[in-house]
C-alpha cells in the first residue's frame, strides 16, 4: 500500500511540476511584456 501511493505521488509529481513551470514562465513571460 505504501509503495503504491509512493508510485502515485510520483505520478503527480510527474504530472504537476510541467504544468507549474509552464504556468510560472507564462507568467513571466507576460511581465516582461509589461
Amino acid at each position: 500500500v505504501a509503495a503504491a501511493q509512493a508510485a502515485e505521488g510520483a505520478v503527480e509529481l510527474w504530472v504537476a511540476v510541467p504544468a507549474i513551470l509552464a504556468a510560472a514562465a507564462e507568467a513571466a513571460a507576460a511581465e516582461a511584456e509589461v
